[in-house]
């Protein structure tokens, strides 16, 4: 049906109210667009584009910032009015070139207190925020991550807050999956067996000094790796035993 006094075309429905209003009863109301080719590259199309200009017929240069184009979901409220739902949209991010129009996609989400506010954005770089409009990695989200499975990389995690796993979960490599074990206690217990010969070749080494605040407790040799090796006991540290190369120890 098209309204007499108007472009707007309605199918199923004697008033549209947009150019295209597709509607139905009872049923799930939908538009079909169908090819038929042997060609791979040849397939059905959806296109939405934008002119930056009131005249039909026109092609004027769009700009960053312009709104390229958007899809709309809309539902009913218990007054039987439309209400909100999500949306997409996509907007130019830079300036056009004989090429191509860079773009971001923008995803939207609506609560029964808030309409359409951004959830999700992949940016024109491919990047991908989460409730962040400005991702500076490929996955940038602001808040917290939940994974029901392994989380496998092959570059730097870097939080800004926490990680947290399951009790008794592991942490490890590809080769090593369980090399670090923490228990529900809080126990931290490494897979690795390989014994020490060095300072640089153990289970554990560290490039730093090791405090430790309680008992140490050690099933084999302790070396101590250094030809002027002092022990200090007491909290001053006043009592030392001291080991010179060639000589011994000293009290």
């Amino acid at each position: 049906s098209i309204p007499t006094g108007t472009t707007q075309v309605g199918i199923g429905t004697t008033a549209p109210t947009k150019d295209l209003d597709v509607q139905k009863a009872a049923a799930s109301a939908g538009i079909m667009i169908k090819t038929h080719s042997t060609t791979d590259a040849t397939t059905s199309q959806l296109d939405l584009m934008k002119s930056a200009s009131d005249t039909l017929g026109t092609n004027t240069e769009t700009t960053s910032g312009d709104l390229l184009g958007q899809i709309n979901f809309y539902g009913i409220d218990d007054t039987s009015n439309v209400e909100h739902g999500s949306m997409i949209r996509s907007y130019q991010t830079g300036a056009a070139t004989s090429t191509a129009v860079s773009s971001d996609f923008r995803f939207y989400v609506s609560t029964g207190s808030s309409v359409r506010q951004e959830a999700m954005r992949i940016e024109e770089d491919g990047n991908v925020g989460i409730g962040t409009s400005s991702p500076a990695t490929a996955l940038d989200v602001s808040g917290a991550i939940t994974s029901s499975g392994a989380i496998t990389g092959g570059g730097t995690l870097t939080p800004g807050g926490s990680i947290v796993i399951p009790d008794a979960g592991n942490i490890g490599s590809a080769s090593d999956t369980d090399a670090v074990a923490i228990s529900s206690a809080g126990v931290v217990a490494l897979s690795a067996t390989t014994e020490a010969s060095a300072t640089g070749t153990a289970a554990l080494t560290l490039a730093g000094g090791l405090g430790v605040a309680k008992d140490v407790w050690i099933g084999d040799d302790l070396v101590l790796d250094s030809d002027s090796t002092v022990l200090k006991f007491g909290d001053d540290q006043d009592t030392t035993l001291t080991h010179t190369d060639g000589t011994g120890l000293t009290l």
